[in-house]
């Protein structure tokens, strides 16, 4: 096949470069950018810089000015330029779980990172209801706390405020002294219904006019001991119930030979009649919010040593936990030395204890312990060094 030559006349038809004539400017708009050709050049100018989509809250998106592209790299319309080292546009991602607004960290030519560094807002996980620490920190807050005046009821802790009985609502048309004489010669009749009302009687009174059985604790607390050990299973239960009633009326008035009561409850409530167990426990709750808070550790506690009998002791454990865990490591750091000595001598042989209920409720209350920065000084203060071998693998387990 020969090669194509234009004849002279064919020549003549097409103009000469010099005389041909040529666009000197087009303009494309293409939403964000204007593309300019001009004779033998094109070039990329940003009228507003390359606009990014709106990105979420978490992204964060800071794009340079582009810099003038020659005519050979232009690209195609409706395709975004590459990124290059020099940066047409750069995205980074920050996630923003925890981020603080206060603090930020600047990369890769103003790319913006958001850092978290607040740890203040954070509230503990923790039990107590005295700590508003941060859990990232250990707590070293100490409130003077005096357990010997002070009860769980008095700083707002209490949980009990209104017991239901089986009881009537009794008028005292006589006044509250004739009530009262009434009460002992009910509680000394041989009719075991005659202890009923004797009970139901003094019930009322606690609830309504306890101002009347002040001066009157010892005789009071001495028929309800009475009334608790009867073998009537109803008149047992009907003095748990009067028990608790006049425990959250009278409140520290009652904690005067109050080991006394508190045996007979603790027998009670290791009773296989759960009638009975449940209003012995009811009435034990109620005491450990309405007396001193050291009057109830260091009583219950004096059960527990050589108690053989595993209920008593889980019943004890069960009570101290609720106490100190509502209580708080703080307040107890503040305490006496009397009650701190208590709770982490006779406190860390529970945890090693045979019953394992005894052993849970433990854990329980030395997990609000733990947290505290004094607690491992005072176990090394109060409790001897084979206490320590025995509970410090516990102890450590129990740390966050």
């Amino acid at each position: 096949m020969g090669v194509y030559n234009p004849s002279n006349k064919e020549r003549s038809r097409i103009p000469p470069i010099s005389t041909r004539k040529i666009p000197t400017q087009d303009t494309f708009k293409d939403k964000s950018r204007t593309v300019t050709e001009s004779n033998s050049k094109s070039v990329i100018t940003a009228s507003d810089r390359y606009k990014v989509p709106s990105l979420p809250s978490t992204t964060t998106t800071t794009t340079t000015k582009p810099s003038t592209i020659n005519n050979s790299s232009t690209p195609r319309r409706g395709v975004a330029a590459r990124s290059t080292n020099k940066g047409l546009n750069t995205t980074s991602k920050s996630y923003g779980r925890g981020v603080s607004k206060d603090s930020s960290l600047s990369v890769n030519g103003g790319t913006t990172i958001s850092e978290f560094t607040n740890l203040s807002g954070i509230k503990s996980a923790s039990g107590s209801l005295a700590s508003t620490v941060s859990n990232f920190a250990s707590r070293t807050k100490v409130i003077q706390f005096n357990d010997k005046k002070c009860s769980l009821g008095s700083i707002g802790m209490a949980q009990i405020t209104k017991i239901d009985t089986q009881f009537k609502v009794r008028q005292f048309p006589g006044g509250p002294q004739e009530a009262i004489n009434k009460v002992v010669t009910l509680l000394n009749h041989e009719d075991w219904e005659k202890h009923i009302q004797g009970l139901e009687i003094l019930n009322s009174l606690a609830q309504n006019n306890a101002e009347a059985l002040h001066g009157e604790e010892v005789k009071i607390r001495n028929l309800l001991i009475k009334e608790i050990k009867n073998l009537r299973s109803q008149v047992t239960r009907a003095a748990c119930q009067c028990t608790a009633t006049v425990f959250l009326s009278l409140g520290r008035s009652m904690e005067t030979d109050l080991e006394k009561i508190i045996k007979e409850l603790l027998q009670k409530g290791a009773d296989t009649n759960k009638f009975i167990r449940n209003d012995a426990h009811k009435a034990l709750d109620v005491m450990a919010e309405n007396v001193s808070v050291y009057k109830a550790v260091t009583t219950l506690f004096s059960f527990n040593q050589d108690q053989k009998n595993a209920v008593i002791r889980a019943n004890v454990a069960r009570i101290v936990d609720s106490i100190i865990v509502r209580l708080g490591a703080e307040r107890l750091m503040g305490s006496g030395e009397e009650l701190q000595a208590s709770i982490f001598s006779d406190g860390s042989l529970q945890l090693v204890d045979a019953n394992l209920d005894v052993r849970q409720h433990a854990k329980h209350m030395w997990t609000e312990l733990v947290e505290h920065q004094m607690t491992q000084k005072l176990v090394d203060k109060y409790a001897d060094q084979t206490q320590i071998r025995n509970i410090q693998k516990v102890l450590d387990s129990l740390r966050p």
